[in-house]
């Protein structure tokens, strides 16, 4: 398991990668669009990866939609099935698993919350379609 990136939901997409853009130590690298309609922007900070997204893909599973603010944390794994087959990750499964698709190519997910209020995304790369 290695960490790939951490994500935020924003109000603006544009507007957030923009202004977060230009600050010092952190570049834009691409908005990438997810499926026909969703986009979300990939930023740089050094080694570490933030993806921002103005709607979470896990908010369908929840009563509320989630606030502005610290959305996961993503961790990619060899094989996700065989990840969640453990009993512990079983039980915090929030959303998924899916296979979602875009300009970044095709990924297996998951969203799971072993803690209220922590949120950790598993994703296997599948490569392009």
């Amino acid at each position: 398991m290695r960490l790939v990136n951490l994500a935020a939901k924003v109000e603006q997409l544009d507007a957030a990668a923009q202004l977060l853009g230009s600050l010092p130590g952190i570049e834009l690298t691409t908005i990438h669009q997810l499926g026909a309609e969703e986009r979300f922007a990939e930023l740089a900070l050094g080694d570490t990866r933030l993806n921002l997204f103005e709607r979470a893909l896990h908010d369908t599973a929840r009563p509320q939609p989630s606030p502005p603010g610290w959305l996961h944390v993503s961790y990619e794994v060899d094989d996700l099935a065989a990840t969640l087959a453990d009993k512990g990750w079983q039980e915090a499964l929030v959303w998924g698993p899916e296979t979602i698709s875009g300009s970044f190519g095709r990924r297996r997910i998951a969203f799971l919350e072993p803690l209220p209020g922590i949120c950790v995304e598993l994703m296997e790369e599948l490569g392009d379609a």
